[in-house]
Order: C-alpha cells, then structure tokens, then sequence
C-alpha cells in the first residue's frame, strides 16, 4: 500500500548516512499496470508525467515501451510491451515478462490511474527539487564573481522544476470573447442530405457528403507571399550572439545545424526561438527601408512590418510611418577573446594596423596590448611634426613570432579599404564585458565625448565605412543603449568626402554608456556627461498609440474592451517607435524566409519583421450552424488573433476597422450579434505553438470525452514538431502525418490538417497546385482520405477576370469523386462564401 507520509518522514530521517530520494516503487508498479491493462490510463499517465519521472530505471523502459506503443495505434499489453523491449534490448533488464505480467496482475484498479500518476511525479518533482537544491548550494558555495548571474541560475533551476510536460491550453471560445450577448433562437435545420460535418459550402458538400468520420482531410495553399528578406540581411543569431546574413542563416537551416532568432511576443516582449522552416524564395523585387534612426533593412514590397495599427504590409507604409524596433537586444556570445586583442580590434577595427591615437592615454594602451601580440609601435611622421601640433600616425610592426599579424589576417583587417570595412565577425560572439572593452577602445580611437552650455550632450563615433557604423549601433542595441545613425558630407581640399556617425544623446543612454562602456582617455568628459539633463531619444511612443487609447477608452463606454491594456503594452515593453524615412526600389534580388513558431517574427537588421480563413470558415460554421463541437488546434496564431479573425468573419465586419479601431455605428449591431452566436458555439481554441501528435490526441481524447468532439482542425501541419529521435524532416513529418490518421480513426471524428505546399509549383505556368506539391513528404498524400488545394487566380495575374473568386480542388478522395468548387472571396472580413448558381 502507499504510505503515509509520516512513515516517509521517518525512513528518510533515519538510515545514518546518505537519505534515500522519495519514491514509491508501488505506485510506479501500480501505474504501469493500470497502463497495460487500459488505453485511458495510458492517456491519462501521458499528461502527468514522463519515463524520466519513475525511480527505478526499469520503470521508466517500461512506460517508453508502452508509449511508443500507443503512439503507433497498437495495443498495449505483456506481450506486445516484452516485444518492443526486446527490439530495443532492454527486455533482460526489465526482469524479463514474468515482470510485466507482475505488474499487471498486481493494479489494485484502473480507475486511479490518475492518482498513481500524481504519486509518481510529486516524488520526481521532489526529486529534481533535492537536486536544483544541491546545485544551488553549490553555486553559493563556490563564491561566484557574478553573484546576480548565480542568483538567475538559481531561479532557473526552481523554474523549470515547476515545469510540466503537457499545459492545458484549450480554452472555450466564449472564455476569448470580450462580452456575451443574448442567444440566438436554435438553428434550424438545414435539410441537406450530408452524412458527415457539414463544411457550409454547398458544393464541396455535394461533393463529399461533408467532412465523414475517421477521415484525414489536408488542405493544402501556396505560402503566405511576400515575407522575405534579401540575401545579405544581417539576423542576430540568438544562439551564440553571431550575425549572419540571411543566406548564411539558410544554408544552416537547411543543413540541421541550430541557430535560432530573437522573436516578438504577443505581449511584446522579446524571446529566443528556433525557426521551423527555411525558404528560399528566388529572386524578387526588393525595397530598402531606412527609419530616422538610421536602421535600414531590405525586403519585398508585400514583406509586414509592425506598427501601433498591428502588421502591415511594406506596400501600405509611407514615410512617416512609426514602425516597430527593439528597444534592447540582451544578447551576448560566450567565446571570449584575449583581453589584449580585444581591445586592439577596438583600435584597429576601422584603419587596420595604422593608428592615430588622441591622447597620450590611448598610446600607452596600444603600446602595451601590442607588446602582449608581439608588436612594436613605431611613429610614421617626423619629429618636426609633432612640434607643430600634428596628431601622429604610429604603424604596428609585428615580431618574427608576434601574433598580430596572424590576428589581422583572421579578422579580415589588413586587406580592405576603410570605406569598405566591417567590424570582425568574432567580436559579435563575445561575451558581455569584452564587448564593452571593444567599444570603449573603439570610441576612445574614433569617437568623442562632449557637452555644451547649455546643457545637451552627446557620445558619437565617425568612421567612413557605413557597415562599421550600422554594426557598432548593433552592439550598443545589446546594452539598450538606442542610437542615431546619420551620414555626414565634408569638403577637403575640393573633394567632397562622405562619412558616417553613430550618435547617442538620450539623457538615459549616455549616461548608462559611460557607466557601462566608458571611454579610454575622455574620464573627464565622461564625468560632465553623467550629470547632464539631455533630452531623450526621440520616437518612444507615436501619438497614434495614444489615439488608440482614447478610442478604446470610448469603445468601453459602448460595450466595447480590450484596447487600454493592449495601448499600455505598446507604449512600455521591449519595442521602440522609430518612423519611416525612406523607401527606396534597390532592384532585383535573391531572398529567404525563415517560418518562426508562436507570433512568427523575427528580428532582422534591428527591425521586426513577420511570417487562414477556409479552416476556420469550416469551423465555424460547423459550430455556429451546425452545433458540431470543434477543437481548433492554432500553432501559427494565438487565441486572440483566431477570435478576433472568426469575429471579423462572422460579423462582416472588415478586419482593418477591427485591426485599428476605427469601427462604424453599423458595425456595433453586426458585432454584438456575432458574439452572441460564438459565445453559444462549441468551438474551441488551443493555441500552443510547440504542439505534437501525442499532445493533440490528448486534448483531443479529453475533450471527447468531456465535451463531445465532431472535427478537429490542425493549422498547420508543418509547425508540428514529432518525436526528437527522427532521422530526417521528411521522417518526421511521415510520423506526423500516421498519428494524424491513428487519431482520426480512434476518435472516429474527421481530422482536418491545413499544409504547406511546395514552391515549386510558382515556377510553372498553370500554379494550380497538384498532389506532387505537397511539402516535405509523400506520407501526406498517402496517409490523407481527402485533399484539397486553394487556388486564387488573382494572386498571380493582376487583370484575372476571376477576381474575387477561390477555387477549391479535391484533388484526392477516396471514397467520392474529384472536382473542382468555385468559391466567393471576400477579402475584407476574410471570408469564403458560396458562388450564387444560374
């Protein structure tokens, strides 16, 4: 029997020497029993605990045997369980079957699976409790330099002891709705002779007599257009602090390797995440986009951006317009250099090795970190010089068996022209406090501290090479510190020379650079600046922001809500408000696409930049119309996004006054009286983006049980992630596609998965998709009962006599014929609705 926890006490009181970690052996073999003799109790130990959970190893093959099983869709018992084990060579280790059998016989009942299950992970939890103790204790004992970087490990560690395996994240649509509405009279029966789930589209049904149970439906569509990025955008590796280009960021993807991106969030905070997807997208027009900080990035014409009204297209910007940038990217490296060369890539990094050193200060350091690399510094001008007042050119002469020169040639300083030149790709990956040694070493050659009467200040770096500039108001992005990029026009000697300058005079940021950077040599300077009353960095909050707040403050006044909070996240979280001030047409070039999982943005050259309605028409009517329960499975968009989409569509109200608050007197009646009608549905939302085939079968189970399941929706396929183990993608995306089918015909329920399809088809000139378009495996054609592809001509001829109109080929059904179904569009509220026959 289980015991008490008393009994618990005692025995891990006693015993002299090391205590015992708590575990019960009799729950761990009470719980594997009830799994080998019931499929709800193997669904219900999935969401409480893991393999890694159980005490004795033995336990833990056990449960992996049973799981990988059920994930297959075969039965789980003492004879199937010894034969996986014996596949994986673990049967001996077990004890062999009469062990399973043992465990088997021994389950004093199924029904408290769920109890068994919370025993097993409250003690693991324990366990891992125990553990992040000792090392917690460790790190406190060691004494560490960084006692705050200890003190974040330490919280760390109790954080994701609190972890679980499976969050619920289904939520009732009614929950997501801002107001609940009379209900409407019950719906009346359409008396169409469908035997499946109806789709609401007339036809279509015809065609399929509705979505039938058991059945895996793909809908395949063309990727999103337009979200690319030219070849050489520069993309903080979130990783390892390493900027690559997006071609680089490609060609890693694609090779397995892991790099990751920094990432909006829906509460607009930044966050690491990996992409999914890596696209070349071939060669498009591109467009340069430069904000009045002097930010500039390059992409495609329909490529979002996002301003205080939400994404937007490039094509409906207009100089002026605020649009979204990091105010601070926290991102640091972890290979540190020698401090020596560090701090002479800082001297070295715009005029390679030739150096004109202000100040006696900066001589001396160079003079001593080139000693450490094996070097000399040796005056190029003659003494007469310098009695005149003229700064002094010295050149770095390296030893025989010095190792500047070998440094130069690494970093690629020796061979450019000043204009010409980039800061050392190293210098990206170093951690935090050599990066603030690189740029005070940096700024004491080449830039300046200053101050005037009457009160303003600035710190500011001036080189020739705008790269150097762009990259050095990158670094100073890592300490949230925001500047000012501009390009300056001299004349010398009849010539006019062109330079550019990276600025702060934020009354905030200058002060946090000269306590967290400094400049070699200006001590004094710096110590005028810190006491200063400079003004701020202008383009904090756009005055549109605050218009939003009052419209939203009104919308409240009629029944509206949920503006004022989204208007306070605006105005303070991880974004800055930086306005268009030029777009310029750059020609044709090769671009990529990287698809990010959770909001589908990532950040690219310091700007934000970002990455599904016939589903959602289906389920909606299905629940509206038809009272069907539906589980709405959304990986790319969150709950906010779908309900205010499905809003939008059943209102008919059109999504950009939704988006920007700008709604009719008209709009309010439509408004109210949708969410009367999905308040009464039974639809529901999960928006996990990191789901998998065994956390949507247990949802799904669950719900089924609970609520009563009729459809469920996966968008989209490709976001899906399946078991870490697989080979390849195609491997994986295989898998998937099998649990899909195994869940569809456990649940006797259709189950609807919206795919990808292959760009490749852009390349022919009829772009209807056929079934070879399918992305990343063949599986999904086979595992699939129906597929059907959206087709819109508009999309690629401008002058289509179609316009407005949608067709949806079944291009695969197995048990019915194929066809084509003409559909309408309508753009505006993003909502597919039957053609009208003659």
């Amino acid at each position: 029997m289980v015991q008490s926890i008393d009994d618990a006490r005692r025995r891990r009181g006693s015993g002299g020497g090391g205590r015992v970690p708590p575990h019960d052996l009799q729950a761990e073999e009470s719980l594997l029993g009830a799994m080998l003799l019931s499929r709800d109790a193997i669904a219900t130990a999935i969401e409480l605990c893991s393999s890694g959970d159980f005490y004795k190893p033995a336990h833990g093959h056990v449960f992996e045997a049973i799981l990988s099983l059920y994930g297959q869709g075969e039965p789980s018992d003492p004879v199937t369980v010894a034969d996986e084990l014996r596949r994986a060579g673990l049967l001996e280790a077990i004890g062999g079957p009469s062990t399973l059998v043992s465990l088997q016989a021994g389950t004093p009942a199924t029904s408290n699976a769920a109890r068994y299950a919370h025993i097993v992970e409250e003690h693991s939890q324990l366990r891992k409790l125990i553990a992040a103790a000792g090392e917690i204790a460790e790190l406190g004992y060691d004494l560490p330099d960084d006692v705050q970087a200890a003190v974040d490990r330490a919280e760390q560690l109790v954080f994701e002891v609190a972890q679980r395996k499976v969050t619920d994240t289904v939520r009732p649509l009614r929950d997501l709705l801002s107001e609940a509405l009379d209900n409407l009279e019950a719906l009346f029966d359409r008396g169409e002779a469908v035997t499946g789930v109806p789709t609401g589209f007339a036809d279509l049904d015809e065609r399929l007599s509705g979505l039938q149970p058991s059945n895996l439906i793909i809908i395949g569509a063309r990727p999103s257009m337009g979200k690319c990025v030219a070849w050489d955008t520069p993309i903080l590796d979130a990783a390892t602090g390493a900027v690559r280009t997006a071609a680089d960021f490609h060609q890693r993807g694609v090779a397995g390797e892991d790099v990751m991106v920094v990432s909006l969030g829906g509460d607009r905070r930044l966050q690491r995440r990996r992409p999914s997807a890596f696209v070349d997208d071939g060669i498009k027009p591109i467009f340069r986009v430069r904000t009045r900080s002097g930010r500039e990035v390059r992409t495609t014409i329909t490529h979002p951006f996002l301003t205080p009204q939400g994404w937007r297209p490039l094509g409906e910007l207009a100089v002026g317009t605020p649009i979204a940038v990091p105010r601070r990217l926290p991102i640091f490296g972890h290979d540190a250099l020698p401090e020596a060369e560090v701090a002479m890539l800082g001297y070295l990094a715009c005029d390679g090795p030739r150096v004109t050193p202000p100040s006696a200060a900066v001589l001396d350091d160079i003079v001593a970190n080139a000693h450490v690399l094996g070097a000399d510094v040796l005056p190029e001008r003659a003494t007469a010089s310098i009695a005149e007042n003229q700064p002094t050119t010295y050149r770095l002469v390296s030893w025989s068996t010095g190792r500047l020169r070998g440094m130069l040639v690494d970093h690629g300083l020796c061979s450019w022209r000043p204009a010409d030149r980039a800061l050392p790709a190293a210098v990206y990956r170093l951690p935090r406090e050599q990066v603030a040694l690189f740029l005070n070493r940096l700024f004491a050659m080449h830039g300046a501290a200053s101050w005037s009467a009457a009160g303003h200040g600035r710190v500011a770096l001036r080189t020739a090479s705008k790269t150097v500039v762009l990259g050095v108001q990158h670094l100073l992005l890592r300490f949230g510190l925001n500047a000012r990029v501009r390009e300056k026009t001299t004349s010398q000697r009849g010539h006019l020379r062109r330079s550019f300058e990276v600025e702060l005079t934020g009354a905030d940021d200058v002060r946090r650079f000269v306590v967290e950077i400094g400049i070699l040599g200006q001590e004094d300077a710096a110590i005028g600046l810190t006491g200063l009353g400079m003004r701020p960095l202008k383009a904090t909050v756009p005055a549109s922001v605050w218009s939003q707040a009052a419209r939203a403050s009104e919308g409240e006044l009629r029944g509206g809500a949920g503006g004022q909070v989204a208007t306070a996240d605006l105005a303070y979280d991880d974004v800055l408000w930086d306005d268009v001030a030029a777009i310029e047409y750059m020609g044709d070039e090769q671009v990529y696409d990287l698809t990010v999982p959770g909001d589908h943005n990532f950040v690219a050259a310091d700007v934000f930049v970002h990455n599904t309605s016939f589903a959602l028409n289906i389920a909606s009517h299905a629940a509206v119309n038809e009272g069907k329960g539906v589980l709405f499975f959304s990986l790319e968009m969150s709950h906010s996004e779908v309900t205010s989409r499905l809003l939008c569509s059943e209102a008919r109200v059109p999504s950009s006054r939704v988006r920007n608050g700008r709604l009719q007197d008209s709009d309010w009646p439509k408004i109210s009286h949708a969410v009367g009608r999905l308040g009464e549905a039974p639809l529901f939302i999960d928006d996990n983006p990191m789901s998998t085939v065994m956390d949507i079968r247990t949802k799904a189970r669950r719900m089924k049980s609970r609520e009563g399941l009729d459809l469920v929706i996966i968008d989209y396929l490709q976001l899906m992630s399946g078991r870490d183990r697989a080979e390849n993608r195609q491997v994986e995306v295989s898998e998937i596609s099998r649990g899909l089918k195994i869940l569809a015909r456990e649940l006797a329920v259709p189950v609807v998965a919206l795919s990808q399809l292959s760009r490749n088809l852009e390349m022919r000139s009829d772009k209807r998709p056929m079934l070879a378009d399918l992305r990343e495996s063949g599986s999904l054609e086979q595992d699939s009962d129906v597929v059907m592809f959206i087709y819109r001509d508009e999309v690629y001829n401008e002058e289509s006599p179609d316009r407005a109109t949608a067709e949806i080929i079944v291009a695969k059904h197995r048990n019915g014929p194929t066809g084509r179904t003409q559909l309408v569009w309508h753009e505006a509220n993003t909502r597919f609705e039957n053609m009208a026959r003659v």
